[in-house]
């Protein structure tokens, strides 16, 4: 008889290491979208006072140097360089129309080609 070999015991599974979860996508995006939220309220609310007073009610007027107009001659004349714009305009936006509006006007006559027939119908295009 031959010796038999002694069973070594089985190893027993390892777990695996847990590996730690990243935050989802969603919820950094929500954490985000509040900060920039609650950033935005507070630049709303704050914003009165950071912007000058305009002379309202106890505001500083500004104080500007006019003279009344006069007519006269020419005493000094001052030359100056750069562009003018408008302070308020308005851009318009129309749709482009296209084809013949022309006046012309369609005649139906009744008679023939030879002359002497009566007209029955004569529409204008409206132009």
């Amino acid at each position: 008889m031959q010796p038999q070999p002694i069973p070594q015991p089985r190893p027993q599974p390892q777990p695996a290491p847990e590996h730690p979860q990243r935050p989802k996508r969603g919820r950094n995006l929500l954490i985000l979208f509040g900060i920039l939220a609650a950033a935005g309220i507070v630049a709303y609310t704050q914003r009165a006072s950071l912007m000058p007073s305009t002379g309202g009610p106890g505001g500083v007027i500004a104080a500007v140097k006019t003279v009344p107009a006069s007519t006269g001659s020419i005493e000094n004349t001052l030359r100056l360089t750069g562009i003018t714009m408008a302070e308020r305009s308005v851009s318009l936006i129309a749709p482009q129309m296209r084809g013949h509006r022309g006046g012309g006007a369609t005649v139906i006559v009744s008679g023939g080609r030879g002359g002497g027939g009566q007209m029955m119908v004569q529409m204008s295009s409206g132009g």
